[in-house]
């Protein structure tokens, strides 16, 4: 990953754009999307952005951008058309350290603009490095259709309530009450009567997970196959997603670990590292835990854990990755 994607909190601070033409449009009108002070310059604007300047959404100089009008900004557009003026503007910025983008440059910025999909206040960012933007296009077309255009405002809802839902005292019924209300609940009840409706569903759902009480837990064992996260079957993937607890062992590939919450506990532990007591521990904490093993782990042993967690009274289970050749952890289960 060259470039570390993060939300920069742009409210009240200078965002300056060098260019005032059909190249620099577009960035504006995304910057304009933030709470930022935008100041475009540039000679000869064209005539939308001579709207956006009478209108009071941008300030406007034109002329070309100058050392002094760098100050305490944010961050710097280069986007004139001209390489002379783009190098020209990004080397006033590089030295005041100003963050630096020169627009179809990805050599000399410092920092890429990613497609998004907005719903505000949920904002999706897509970044390919430069190498695709096509490619970014599409998945944003894709994730577009996918989020319904009241995400946003259910997001707004939900975040009225979160003090409300911290009341549930597990973190994974708080992660199961979240998912039902936005996956399925939620769009639902917004479809039917809008805010008020999506509320009620709120105060609902959230009876209903407070009489749940706690969790009951489950151990996993997940056979990674040749380390590749598209031979893992559904199941293996969604329980990765959800899982509290992630052990495996050192020769787990990473793309497969990137599955995993970024909350989770990650432990690297071999199966011989494992202790049955530790399973059961976690357990009956109410814990999801996932065991990722290397193929050819041994099998035995895993079917010796399994019935082990069953006597205990803790759900477990033996999950095949979808490779041609049959799981060496399920032959045994067999």
């Amino acid at each position: 990953m060259r470039h570390f994607p993060i939300f920069l909190d742009l409210t009240g601070r200078r965002v300056l754009v060098s260019g005032a033409g059909e190249i620099a449009e577009p960035k504006i009108r995304l910057i304009l999307k933030t709470r930022a002070v935008v100041e475009v310059y540039g000679e000869d604007p064209n005539e939308r952005i001579r709207g956006w300047a009478k209108d009071g959404w941008v300030a406007l100089f034109e002329r070309p951008l100058l050392e002094s009008d760098i100050g305490d900004a944010a961050l710097l557009y280069c986007a004139s058309g001209s390489a002379t003026v783009d190098r020209a503007a990004a080397e006033l910025g590089k030295a005041r350290r100003v963050p630096v983008n020169v627009v179809d440059n990805l050599d000399d910025s410092q920092f890429i603009t990613p497609a998004i999909v907005d719903r505000d206040p949920v904002t999706v960012a897509i970044g390919t490095e430069g190498a695709a933007p096509v490619l970014a296009r599409r998945i944003k077309s894709d994730l577009e259709a996918r989020l319904p255009a009241a995400t946003g405002a259910l997001a707004e809802v939900a975040a009225t309530f979160r003090k409300r839902a911290s009341m549930i005292g597990s973190p994974r019924r708080r992660r199961e009450f979240w998912a039902r209300f936005f996956d399925r609940d939620g769009p639902k009840a917004w479809s039917e009567g809008g805010r008020s409706a999506a509320r009620r569903r709120l105060g609902s759902l959230l009876v209903e997970a407070l009489a749940a009480g706690s969790p009951r837990g489950s151990v996993h064992f997940i056979d990674a196959g040749p380390g590749d996260p598209d031979f893992l079957s559904v199941r293996a993937k969604r329980i990765l997603e959800e899982a509290d607890r992630i052990i495996h062992d050192p020769g787990t590939a990473g793309s497969i670990l990137e599955l995993g919450r970024r909350e989770a506990a990650f432990t690297v532990r071999g199966l011989d590292g494992i202790r049955e007591s530790d399973l059961v521990r976690h357990g009956r904490n109410g814990e999801q835990v996932a065991c990722v093993l290397s193929a050819g782990a041994a099998s035995v042993r895993v079917e010796a854990f399994r019935r082990h967690m069953a006597a205990c009274g803790i759900d477990c289970e033996i999950l095949a990755s979808a490779t041609p050749l049959r799981s060496t952890l399920i032959e045994s289960a067999c």
